[in-house]
């Protein structure tokens, strides 16, 4: 194969021939993976437009396994995507299966990666090192891009994600999904999108630390059945619930309350069917106006009293603190790098 001088030319050679096709030998991509580092970006993405980059994907199939269009999330990276930009992505990609409980990557782990749920749910998460104290920063279900950031900006993870159910996921090469970027506004237009989104979410639940917990369970509890829920209508009361699989202790960590103190809430909140949580399988609110004034701080007297009973600890607000300010910081910077391709490209 080819010697370590010859990298430099391997991909310009590649991209120059009639042969070119994205379906290659696998020794043959191992050296193109190992040619194409962050100064050929522009020729990749160059190539992606000139050349014909393989058989479109099996859109068809995706669909199937990753459900309806109204199973994926709402506004999600996958559904926003026309059949053209999918059929490239799954061209350029690489569909894998990750069991429950296996870690997509760490904190601090090289980002070579960008991963696509087709099926399934990932926690993204916040843990200071030598404790067991999380914040979950994020829940990514069908449809949902994770780990762009790193991939796009070439630099370590700054969380954690762990699978929470069974994933099908499309796996895109960081280069390769950075190439696409460049020869794509129309993908770049999508992921601004998302991430001025979830830069207002971290913002939003940044400065929910500062509200009561009663408070900050509500504004999560409603954010989890807004964004992932249905919305029923039963013979009393319209009902909306969201089937994720978080636990109660996953909940606590993302409002930062004690996980006993979230238990006598969502119990007394459950005996006044205003919402209910069914541990590992869904969340309901089945009393929106109610939910809604509670987040909005009125009438919290009776949870206040179970507030009051105990104290978070004051490094856990601290911790919470900095991971929504580092998440918020990972979306501008994200912002910021896909406002610069269009010149990357140009020059």
């Amino acid at each position: 194969m080819f010697d370590d001088d010859d990298h430099e030319n391997l991909f310009p050679f590649l991209v120059e021939s009639d042969a070119f096709d994205i379906e290659l030998e696998e020794d043959v991509e191992d050296e193109i993976a190992a040619a194409i580092d962050r100064i050929h970006l522009r020729d990749a993405a160059r190539t992606i437009i000139s050349y014909d980059i393989g058989e479109p994907g099996d859109i068809s199939a995706i669909s199937m396994v990753a459900g309806s269009p109204a199973s994926l999330v709402r506004g999600s990276f996958w559904q926003c995507l026309d059949e053209v930009t999918k059929s490239e992505l799954l061209a350029l990609g690489e569909v894998r299966r990750i069991p429950e409980g296996e870690n997509l990557f760490q904190a601090g782990d090289e980002s070579s990666s960008a991963y696509i749920v087709l099926s399934g749910w990932v926690k993204v998460y916040s843990q200071p090192q030598r404790e067991k104290y999380e914040v979950t920063v994020a829940l990514r279900g069908p449809g949902d891009i994770v780990g762009e950031v790193g991939a796009l900006c070439g630099s370590p993870r700054s969380t954690s994600a762990v699978v929470l159910h069974d994933l099908l996921a499309l796996v895109v090469h960081a280069d390769l999904f950075n190439a696409l970027l460049m020869a794509n506004p129309y993908v770049v237009k999508k992921l601004e999108n998302i991430a001025n989104q979830r830069l207002n979410d971290s913002r939003r639940f940044r400065s929910s630390l500062d509200k009561p917990g009663a408070q900050r369970l509500a504004c999560i509890i409603l954010t989890i059945v807004e964004r992932f829920g249905q919305h029923m209508f039963s013979e009393s009361e319209p009902v909306s619930r969201a089937y994720v699989p978080l636990t109660l202790e996953d909940v606590a960590s993302m409002a930062v309350v004690p996980a006993f103190v979230v238990t006598d809430i969502l119990k007394l909140w459950s005996a006044r069917n205003i919402a209910q949580l069914d541990a590992g399988s869904s969340v309901s609110v089945l009393d929106r106006q109610s939910m809604r004034s509670i987040a909005r701080g009125e009438c919290l007297q009776a949870s206040r009293k179970l507030i009051e009973r105990t104290a978070c600890q004051r490094w856990r607000f601290d911790h919470a603190t900095y991971a929504w300010e580092q998440f918020g910081g990972t979306q501008q910077k994200l912002l910021d790098e896909l406002e610069h391709l269009p010149q990357m490209l140009s020059g």
